[in-house]
């Protein structure tokens, strides 16, 4: 993850100019929201951990 987000990510930037704009344009205005929700996966995916001992 470090790797991708120091490292990789001007490589990444030049290859794919067009979608890392329109995912940073997304992401502007509502981005405490979506980390939010990106946190939220693990808790709400079936084969979490939480899920197995209900």
């Amino acid at each position: 993850m470090i790797v991708a987000r120091y490292f990789l990510r001007d490589a990444i930037e030049r290859r794919f100019p067009d979608v890392v704009a329109r995912v940073n344009r997304g992401i502007a205005p509502d981005g405490a929201r979506y980390l939010f929700a990106l946190r939220l996966v693990p808790l709400s995916h079936p084969s979490s951990s939480i899920w197995r001992w209900a």
